[in-house]
């Protein structure tokens, strides 16, 4: 399993993708419950179900409306 986090963000609306050798990934993907904080920021964990194999590369995009460009996080 890998996990994405994503922290700290208001508004609530936000969007993660899992990517697995450039391709997004969808059936493997698990999103747990936006958590809203006391001090009005959200935290979110996407998780992706995979058995990585020997030369895959994954990748963790977020977007969100804060944000001028998505953040990609590479494993």
């Amino acid at each position: 399993r890998l996990f994405c986090a994503v922290m700290d963000f208001y508004p609530t609306e936000v969007e993660v993708k899992w990517f697995r050798n450039r391709q997004e990934e969808t059936e493997s993907v698990v999103s747990m419950e936006v958590l809203q904080k006391g001090d009005w920021t959200c935290q979110e964990l996407v998780l992706l179900e995979s058995s990585p194999q020997h030369g895959d590369t994954y990748l963790c995009q977020v977007e969100h409306s804060s944000l001028q460009h998505p953040i990609r996080q590479h494993w």
